[in-house]
């Protein structure tokens, strides 16, 4: 991932939230996000989804942790609306992952966390309003991911306390 010793360009340091050990536990922010963006071009093209290297270490499997964890969340989220924003249940999961790691206690990520409620029922509502995709609510899993977002959307409002 990253062969650097010292802070990247912009002057970030080194990071390590996996299970790694040594020096190979280590990378810039930068980097990691470059390498999940290849990956996930490259895993898109093959299999329709992004893949894991948003989430997970490429090295040792462990998932990402803490600060590292909720960098590269807003990292996939940015990748998907520049890359994959037509592919609206890529967008959506990005979204699912995206809300999982914010702080309800922040105020900014509660407004984060209030937009993207918002843009997840607005895309489920394009998604029903699409003809093509009408006919195949019901049989495919369109059905369970709205089911999935209203449960995100509830759960985040619960915990913030809204109603």
């Amino acid at each position: 991932l990253c062969l650097g010793d010292g802070p990247d360009a912009s002057g970030m340091p080194l990071t390590r939230n996996c299970s790694c050990r040594g020096s190979s536990g280590f990378a810039h922010l930068s980097c990691i996000i470059r390498y999940a963006e290849i990956d996930g071009r490259n895993s898109f093209q093959s299999t329709g989804n992004i893949g894991a290297a948003f989430q997970e270490c490429p090295n040792c499997k462990q998932e990402f942790q803490n600060d590292l964890r909720y960098h590269l969340e807003r990292a996939r989220v940015s990748f998907i609306e520049k890359e994959f924003s037509n592919d609206h249940m890529v967008h959506l999961r990005a979204l699912i992952h995206r809300m999982r790691v914010l702080d309800v206690k922040s105020d900014v990520d509660k407004a984060e966390g209030d937009q993207i409620c918002f843009k997840m029922v607005s895309i489920i509502d394009e998604m029903k309003g699409h003809p093509s995709m009408q006919r195949d609510w019901k049989s495919g899993g369109f059905m369970k991911m709205e089911a999935v977002v209203l449960y995100v959307v509830g759960l985040f409002h619960m915990n913030i306390g809204s109603e």
